[in-house]
């Protein structure tokens, strides 16, 4: 099929696709990678191996993809724009004052002024991007001790690859049901959230993020079990919910759950019946990242876009 020919099909089948996202209130700016997975999906007359392997070709990310984006900004213009980039928040706790850092969960590179970009997915801190920066400039890694640079390298690579790992993992609808993939959607903004409580440095702020990092914990597992057997245990209990999710084959590392506060403990932060010091929180923090990032890894994805780069033309009305 030419690409003339595969542009008149695709744009055929968008209108309706474009009803079907509609329909489960998914932001426009939001609909483009799941309409072309769709197209595949429904439109394409093949067994569902050859779609999964043409999901995950070439052509999907170069060709199929930069047509359904050309279509949408047709259709809806500026819409198309995310209103709010997504930038992702940290912690970092080398030194004793707790550093917030923020940064994007995509990287943009011009290829041609006004005409193409690369728009890539990362899991990791790459190399070109300073850490000084997303701390607002309060920390200068050049100017600190080797060790000390070396430390405080390897925290930040730790905290910006799970997180964006996370959101990653999170970002795929997937084999999802609506209600599951709803429920996945409120696990990162717990993070969020125990991370400005984090940097109150009082013990009522530290106990309040320990109560939303289990939460997003918790919330890992169900996802997780729901996507694989069904209906998960009713339970703030991490044991049994862990359990549960090795039952269903998934291969968590069972000592970090064990490092996390207990469901009593958890629910006793939540109304500040008990206190924590914010180092301690910090430390559950760190915990509670690597396993989440472990528990969602563990999800079904038809097509995985970890360090994916996609060419995207900037249409007229765009720029």
């Amino acid at each position: 099929m030419k690409n003339g020919d595969l542009c008149t099909a695709i744009y055929e089948h968008l209108p309706g696709i474009d009803k079907i996202l509609e329909s489960e209130k998914l932001p426009i700016h939001q609909r483009i990678f799941g309409a072309a997975y769709l197209f595949v999906e429904l439109a394409v007359d093949a067994p569902e191996p050859t779609k999964r392997e043409m999901i995950g070709s070439p052509m999907f990310r170069e060709t199929i993809v930069p047509i359904v984006s050309d279509w949408y900004w047709m259709e809806y213009g500026s819409l198309c724009r995310n209103q709010c980039e997504k930038e992702l928040s940290g912690i970092l706790s080398e030194h004793a004052q707790p550093l917030l850092i923020r940064f994007p969960q995509t990287l943009s590179r011009v290829e041609t002024e006004g005409e193409t970009a690369w728009l890539t997915f990362p899991d990791t801190l790459r190399e070109e991007e300073s850490i000084g920066e997303m701390t607002g400039d309060l920390l200068d890694v050049a100017r600190m001790p080797s060790a000390v640079a070396k430390a405080v390298q390897s925290e930040a690579a730790m905290v910006v690859g799970h997180s964006r790992s996370i959101n990653l993992n999170l970002m795929s609808k997937g084999s999802l049901d609506n209600e599951t993939f709803s429920l996945a959607q409120t696990i990162w903004p717990h993070f969020e959230k125990a991370i400005r409580d984090l940097l109150a440095l009082s013990q009522e702020g530290a106990a309040a993020a320990c109560w939303d990092l289990h939460l997003a914990v918790e919330k890992s597992y169900k996802v997780l079990i729901r996507s694989k057997a069904g209906n998960p245990p009713h339970s703030h209990n991490l044991i049994s919910l862990h359990q549960a999710s090795i039952d269903c084959g998934a291969m968590i590392d069972v000592a970090l759950m064990k490092r996390l506060p207990d469901e009593k403990s958890a629910i006793q932060f939540r109304y500040a019946e008990k206190l924590i010091t914010p180092a301690e929180a910090i430390c559950h923090y760190k915990t509670a990242l690597t396993l989440v990032n472990q528990i969602t890894s563990e999800l079904p994805h038809t097509v995985r876009l970890n360090n994916t780069s996609l060419l995207i033309k900037v249409a007229p009305w765009a720029k």
